[in-house]
Protein backbone atom coordinates (compact mmCIF):
# COMPACT_ATOMS: atom_id res chain seq x y z
CA UNK A 1 0.00 0.00 0.00
CA UNK A 2 1.71 3.73 -0.86
CA UNK A 3 0.70 6.38 1.04
CA UNK A 4 1.01 10.15 -0.84
CA UNK A 5 2.46 12.86 0.84
CA UNK A 6 -0.69 15.01 1.28
CA UNK A 7 -2.47 11.95 3.46
CA UNK A 8 1.06 11.17 5.50
CA UNK A 9 1.25 15.08 6.08
CA UNK A 10 -2.44 14.74 7.45
CA UNK A 11 -1.61 11.88 9.23
CA UNK A 12 1.37 13.42 10.98
CA UNK A 13 -0.44 16.59 12.03
CA UNK A 14 -3.27 14.60 13.21
CA UNK A 15 -1.15 12.51 15.42
CA UNK A 16 0.70 15.63 16.75
CA UNK A 17 -2.21 17.35 17.80
CA UNK A 18 -3.82 14.74 19.24
CA UNK A 19 -0.65 14.11 21.31
CA UNK A 20 -0.49 18.14 22.32
CA UNK A 21 -4.39 17.85 22.99
CA UNK A 22 -3.80 14.89 25.65
CA UNK A 23 -0.88 16.42 26.90
CA UNK A 24 -2.45 19.73 28.23
CA UNK A 25 -5.21 17.50 29.08
CA UNK A 26 -2.51 15.76 31.63
CA UNK A 27 -1.07 18.89 32.79
CA UNK A 28 -4.11 20.86 33.73
CA UNK A 29 -5.60 17.69 35.30
CA UNK A 30 -2.39 17.71 37.60
CA UNK A 31 -2.46 19.45 40.89
CA UNK A 32 0.31 21.81 42.18
CA UNK A 33 0.59 23.49 45.79
CA UNK A 34 3.06 26.34 46.73
CA UNK A 35 5.15 25.46 49.64
CA UNK A 36 3.08 28.02 51.56
CA UNK A 37 0.21 30.66 49.97
CA UNK A 38 2.39 33.38 51.96
CA UNK A 39 5.68 32.82 50.03
CA UNK A 40 6.53 36.12 49.72
CA UNK A 41 5.83 37.56 53.08
CA UNK A 42 7.66 34.49 54.42
CA UNK A 43 10.59 35.47 52.37
CA UNK A 44 10.57 39.24 53.68
CA UNK A 45 11.11 37.24 57.32
CA UNK A 46 13.34 34.90 56.21
CA UNK A 47 16.17 36.66 58.33
CA UNK A 48 14.42 35.63 61.72
CA UNK A 49 14.26 32.11 60.87
CA UNK A 50 18.29 31.81 60.06
CA UNK A 51 18.79 33.53 63.48
CA UNK A 52 15.60 31.02 64.84
CA UNK A 53 18.20 28.02 63.11
CA UNK A 54 21.30 29.03 64.35
CA UNK A 55 20.01 29.44 67.99
CA UNK A 56 18.75 26.09 67.47
CA UNK A 57 22.33 24.96 66.71
CA UNK A 58 24.13 26.22 69.41
CA UNK A 59 22.36 24.00 71.94
CA UNK A 60 24.01 20.92 72.95
CA UNK A 61 20.79 18.88 72.48
CA UNK A 62 17.92 18.69 70.13
CA UNK A 63 14.54 17.47 69.84
CA UNK A 64 14.47 14.01 68.88
CA UNK A 65 11.61 13.01 66.32
CA UNK A 66 10.60 9.34 65.38
CA UNK A 67 7.68 7.92 64.30
CA UNK A 68 6.10 4.24 65.74
CA UNK A 69 4.85 2.47 63.25
CA UNK A 70 3.35 -0.03 65.43
CA UNK A 71 1.45 2.71 67.28
CA UNK A 72 0.85 5.22 64.33
CA UNK A 73 2.26 8.19 67.12
CA UNK A 74 4.97 10.71 65.99
CA UNK A 75 7.18 10.94 69.20
CA UNK A 76 9.48 14.40 69.86
CA UNK A 77 11.34 14.42 72.69
CA UNK A 78 13.27 17.51 74.64
CA UNK A 79 16.04 17.64 76.68
CA UNK A 80 14.78 18.65 80.49
CA UNK A 81 17.19 21.65 80.24
CA UNK A 82 15.25 23.02 77.50
CA UNK A 83 12.13 22.05 78.52
CA UNK A 84 12.13 23.50 81.83
CA UNK A 85 12.35 27.29 80.20
CA UNK A 86 10.21 26.58 76.84
CA UNK A 87 7.54 29.47 77.06
CA UNK A 88 5.92 28.71 74.47
CA UNK A 89 5.53 26.72 70.93
CA UNK A 90 4.21 24.73 67.64
CA UNK A 91 4.70 21.86 65.64
CA UNK A 92 3.71 21.84 62.23
CA UNK A 93 3.26 18.80 60.28
CA UNK A 94 4.18 19.67 56.70
CA UNK A 95 3.31 17.42 53.54
CA UNK A 96 5.60 18.55 50.74
CA UNK A 97 3.19 17.22 47.83
CA UNK A 98 -0.53 17.64 49.41
CA UNK A 99 -1.00 21.27 51.56
CA UNK A 100 -4.17 20.21 52.73
CA UNK A 101 -3.07 17.52 54.69
CA UNK A 102 -0.01 20.34 56.73
CA UNK A 103 -1.74 20.01 60.43
CA UNK A 104 -0.47 22.26 63.15
CA UNK A 105 -0.43 21.42 66.73
CA UNK A 106 0.57 23.35 70.10
CA UNK A 107 4.04 22.45 71.51
CA UNK A 108 3.14 20.87 74.96
CA UNK A 109 5.52 19.02 76.45
CA UNK A 110 4.98 16.34 79.08
CA UNK A 111 6.85 16.00 82.78
CA UNK A 112 9.81 14.02 80.88
CA UNK A 113 10.02 16.61 78.12
CA UNK A 114 7.86 14.68 75.77
CA UNK A 115 5.40 14.84 73.30
CA UNK A 116 3.48 12.07 71.08
CA UNK A 117 0.94 12.89 68.18
CA UNK A 118 -1.64 10.88 66.56
CA UNK A 119 -0.96 9.79 63.11
CA UNK A 120 -3.53 7.89 62.47
CA UNK A 121 -5.33 10.14 60.47
CA UNK A 122 -2.51 11.30 58.33
CA UNK A 123 -1.59 10.55 55.04
CA UNK A 124 1.58 8.13 54.18
CA UNK A 125 4.93 9.58 53.17
CA UNK A 126 7.33 12.11 53.67
CA UNK A 127 6.33 14.35 56.07
CA UNK A 128 8.74 17.56 57.78
CA UNK A 129 8.06 18.24 61.53
CA UNK A 130 8.91 21.61 61.74
CA UNK A 131 9.15 22.88 65.62
CA UNK A 132 9.52 26.41 66.90
CA UNK A 133 9.38 27.01 70.08
CA UNK A 134 10.41 30.40 72.41
CA UNK A 135 12.76 30.07 75.49
CA UNK A 136 14.49 32.16 77.61
CA UNK A 137 13.58 34.78 75.31
CA UNK A 138 15.55 33.45 72.56
CA UNK A 139 13.55 31.78 69.36
CA UNK A 140 14.15 28.18 68.03
CA UNK A 141 13.61 26.29 65.09
CA UNK A 142 14.25 23.18 64.21
CA UNK A 143 12.57 20.39 61.19
CA UNK A 144 13.02 16.61 61.06
CA UNK A 145 11.64 14.56 58.02
CA UNK A 146 9.72 11.62 58.97
CA UNK A 147 7.96 8.85 56.72
CA UNK A 148 4.52 7.06 57.62
CA UNK A 149 3.92 4.14 55.90
CA UNK A 150 0.73 2.77 55.67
Amino acid sequence: MKINWGTGIVIGATAFTTFISVMVYKCVQQSFDLVSADYYAQELKYENQITRINNTADLKDRFAVSYDQQNRMINLSLPSFVKESISSGTIVLYKPDNASADKKVDLLLSDGGTQEIVASGLPPGAWDVKVSWSAGGNEYYQKERIYIYK
